[in-house]
């Protein structure tokens, strides 16, 4: 579903069920455009079949979600405003979170099970993570940065950052484009 209104909030029940979005299996479940402000709360996101299963150009704010079981990335931040709080992202294909350009700030949330490109954060611009576990995510054959692979800006604050493999860098692997 592509969302192309100028601001939206999507809230799951507050009674302690939640409601499940799926791709399935066909294609990504959200598309944010630019200019867009949106927020997503209390969602089971998942099915995204070798797409992700979100891709903000907009600003995007996502609290108590779980996105697991996508083909790609499960969150894909490009040239947006991305913040993810008190939030699970496990057994995404590609990565948890990709963050090719704009500012994406991370709080309060596990990502765990990336497997194919493995990395649980690809940060290619402005990053910053507080109070997370990245672990057991695996980069491909060769691949970098297992748990965070960063060619931009990275702020870590009281992370665990453990069990993730890589060529270099299991758990962090900074470099530069080039």
């Amino acid at each position: 579903s592509n969302i192309y209104a100028s601001s939206i909030t999507i809230q799951g029940p507050d009674n302690g069920n939640t409601i499940s979005v799926s791709g399935q299996g066909q294609s990504g479940v959200f598309a944010i455009d630019s200019g867009c402000v949106v927020e997503i709360g209390g969602l089971t996101i998942t099915g995204a079949n070798g797409q992700n299963a979100i891709t903000n150009q907009g600003t995007l704010s996502i609290s108590d979600c779980t996105i697991s079981g996508n083909g790609g990335t499960g969150i894909q931040n490009n040239y947006g405003t991305l913040t993810v709080t008190d939030s699970s992202l496990s057994d995404n294909r590609w990565c948890g979170v990709g963050a090719t350009y704009g500012s994406t700030t991370i709080n309060d949330c596990t990502i765990t099970g990336s497997t194919a490109h493995g990395i649980g954060i690809s940060n290619g611009a402005y990053l910053k993570v507080s109070d997370s576990e990245i672990y057991g995510n695996t980069a491909g054959v060769g691949g970098d940065g297992g748990g965070i692979l960063s060619y931009g800006t990275a702020v870590l604050n009281d992370c665990t950052i453990t069990g993730n493999t890589a060529f270099r860098g299991a758990g962090v692997y900074t470099g530069t484009y080039g």
